[in-house]
């Protein structure tokens, strides 16, 4: 996202990442760690924003805090 929001990108969206399955007050305990720092949610750097979806599936049996999900996204245009 970073070079996507350097290169003038105005949205990104990311496949999900089931941010972690573990989340509190709407952020993936991911993000705890720096290295990865888009777990789940939307991110904005200056005029870009990326979406990251939680996904709506899981790889072990629960999810805490980091509800499924399956997004609509809708696009609008904005006049100049």
């Amino acid at each position: 996202f970073d070079i996507a929001a350097e290169a003038g990108f105005d949205l990104v969206l990311a496949g999900h990442r089931h941010g972690g399955q573990l989340g509190f007050a709407g952020h993936s305990v991911l993000e705890l760690d720096r290295s990865r720092p888009y777990a789940w949610g939307l991110y904005e750097i200056g005029r870009s924003r990326l979406y990251v979806t939680s996904g709506a599936g899981q790889w072990f049996p629960f999810r805490l805090g980091c509800p499924a999900e399956a997004p609509l996204i809708v696009l609008r245009r904005i006049s100049d």
